[in-house]
């Protein structure tokens, strides 16, 4: 409800300074020479298998498709079902700035730093089986939840780090939260850059209810559908979107 120069603002930030704080201290504590390899490995992997695995559904390999379904396609959805949210709140943060600083700034760093992420995090988990440390893979088929917080049992700080990584998967929701609340906020405010308290506030305890209630019913199996089911109608308004787009910058070329 501070708007986005302040409240949005430094919790973002510090959402950002939270997360690099327990990349770079797994990273240090953790089996660093094997995290980097494993970094070059996965993103030439990446690289070689994007094509293949972006139109792979599996017709014929039911648990692999299930797999799929649960994961590579939900999270598909929930990104469409996400894209006007996210989309219309970082281009009104990135007023004054080119298309090509946008499109660096919300893909290229991003997919970056989800690898490193990915890769610090993946293969400080995968060595406490590999080596023999402890059986970490048992404990997160129980309970994929607490993932996290096994794995820093293994290391040194790990105490400390769990309470950082709770603030920092507060900040995330918060930080998600924020941006889908002044969206919200802006379009039902005929496209007020600068929405109202009160209208943020009613969106706010509206998320808060929605997610509250999906949470207490079903958990991430409600979830899942509902962003499956939101993602269809939004996937064709995100086609119609790009062809505006592209009318509009080949106009905009022209004069």
């Amino acid at each position: 409800m501070t708007g986005i120069e302040k409240g949005i603002k430094f919790i973002a930030d510090s959402n950002l300074y939270i997360a690099m704080t327990l990349l770079g201290g797994l990273f240090l504590v953790g089996p660093s020479i094997t995290i980097l390899e494993n970094l070059m490995s996965s993103f030439g992997d990446y690289l070689s298998n994007l094509i293949r695995d972006s139109f792979m559904l599996a017709p014929y390999d039911k648990d692999y498709k299930s797999w799929l379904n649960g994961w590579t396609i939900f999270y598909w959805a929930w990104w469409i079902a996400w894209a006007p949210f996210v989309g219309s709140f970082i281009a009104r943060i990135s007023r004054g700035r080119t298309i090509r600083e946008f499109v660096l700034g919300v893909l290229i760093v991003p997919a970056l730093g989800s690898f490193t992420w990915f890769a610090v995090f993946g293969t400080s988990a995968l060595n406490v089986d590999l080596t023999g440390i402890g059986e970490l893979a048992a404990r997160v088929a129980k309970d994929i939840s607490t993932g996290v917080f096994e794995m820093y049992k293994y290391y040194p700080l790990g105490g400390i780090m769990s309470i950082i990584m709770v603030v920092l998967i507060s900040t995330f929701f918060i930080t998600s939260a924020n941006s889908a609340t002044f969206v919200l906020s802006m379009y039902s405010t005929r496209g007020d850059l600068n929405p109202p308290k009160s209208k943020m506030a009613v969106w706010g305890v509206l998320q808060a209810a929605l997610a509250f209630v999906l949470l207490m019913t079903g958990g991430l199996k409600n979830l899942q559908i509902i962003s499956i089911a939101a993602a269809a109608p939004f996937a064709i308004v995100m086609i119609l979107a790009c062809w505006s787009m592209y009318k509009g910058l080949s106009q905009d070329y022209v004069e």
